[in-house]
């Protein structure tokens, strides 16, 4: 990934050490169905600003649910802030969301470490701002009743962690 981060940040600010444009190379490697979770997340990543918003949910649709948290700690960690400033970040937050919504309860368990983990790149007030994305079309009462299954849910990992002396 750090390497990754450092073509990311030659892509940027300094493209006259790059001899080729390496976007096709990126694109390949973030479809990689054989690379690591994490790395087709960071290439990604690499390319943020060059993907249409639409190839990017493509990318979020590809990846196993129980995977989707390595996949955006990946993309978080060449591109939070890049993330943060595009648009095409609110289509990638909705099919995240989409698939959050659709996983058994035994799957989101599985998968929340990871995804906890992934949003962690973001301090918090940044956590706040996408969580107000994720909720801007939703009525209050259901933010304030989603909230409150969250704390609920995030209080019984607590105490499922701290049974098996996790916690």
């Amino acid at each position: 990934m750090s390497a990754l981060a450092a073509l990311s940040d030659a892509m940027e600010y300094a493209t006259e050490i790059l001899s080729t444009d390496p976007a096709d190379e990126l694109t390949a490697l973030a479809r990689d169905n054989g690379a690591a979770v994490d790395i087709r997340g960071s290439a990604l990543g690499t390319s943020w600003d060059r993907i249409p918003p639409d190839a990017a949910v493509d990318a979020v649709r590809s990846i196993p649910a129980e995977h989707l948290g390595d996949w955006l700690c990946g993309l978080f960690g060449v591109a939070r802030e890049r993330f943060l400033d595009a648009e095409s970040s609110d289509t990638v937050l909705t099919a995240v969301d989409e698939i959050v919504s659709r996983l058994s309860e035994h799957e989101f368990l599985t998968a929340l470490p990871a995804l906890r983990q992934s949003f962690e790149f973001f301090p918090p007030r940044e956590r706040d701002i996408i969580a107000r994305r994720l909720t801007t079309s939703t009525p209050e009462a259901a933010v304030v009743n989603s909230l409150d299954v969250g704390r609920q849910l995030d209080a019984r990992v607590d105490d499922a962690l701290a049974q098996i002396g996790m916690r």
